[in-house]
């Protein structure tokens, strides 16, 4: 179990930050179908286990929609703050299931009281993680990059250490995020 308290509300601007940077290279860069421009078209999430004092512009997807009328095709840029359409941050998905936690049910109830999730919840990312993520294109072409002198350890585990997010620095966080960011642009 981490020991790590839930970072401050810096770790969580440091996301909106490079969303918010990510969102304005892929603007302008223009549409990938026409080569239009791209205009915001930002949406609300509702991101669960979040610190209440962060700016409303926390919650927004920073999502792009052409300009041209036969186009339109909308994109997302890459995010560090959400996984797909997930309710939890990225990053809530990583640590609580880390820790070496393995699935007994004792350890899951701990786990979720910790993070604030359900133990349902908990037990669903637990499978994403051992089965539909492990046997994805994108682990079994980028796990390789990984060192191995971990040993048989889950894949939160495995990423934490591989790139040393052992406190709620920014760029090691960076690092991990940015990792997952073509797996997640995919979901």
């Amino acid at each position: 179990m981490s020991h790590i308290p839930l970072p401050d509300a810096s770790f969580y601007l440091f996301l909106l930050s490079n969303d918010r940077d990510a969102a304005l290279k892929v603007k302008a860069g223009g549409c990938s179908f026409c080569a239009s421009p791209l205009d915001f078209a930002p949406y609300q999430r509702k991101p669960r286990h979040t610190l209440v004092n962060l700016p409303d512009e926390f919650n927004t997807v920073f999502s792009l929609c052409c300009r041209q009328e036969r186009c339109r095709k909308r994109t997302a840029p890459p995010s560090l703050r959400f996984f797909g359409r997930r309710v939890y941050l990225l990053f809530i998905l990583i640590k609580a299931c880390s820790d070496g936690v393995r699935g007994a049910d004792g350890l899951i109830a701990k786990n979720a009281r910790s993070w604030g999730v359900s133990r349902q919840a908990l037990r669903s990312w637990y499978e994403f993680w051992r089965v539909k993520f492990s046997n994805s294109g994108f682990w079994r072409a980028s796990k390789g990059i990984l060192p191995t002198s971990f040993g048989e350890i889950s894949i939160p585990d495995l990423l934490l250490k591989s790139f040393d997010c052992t406190s709620y620095l920014d760029e090691p966080w960076r690092k991990i995020l940015q990792f997952l960011s073509p797996y997640n642009h995919k979901i």
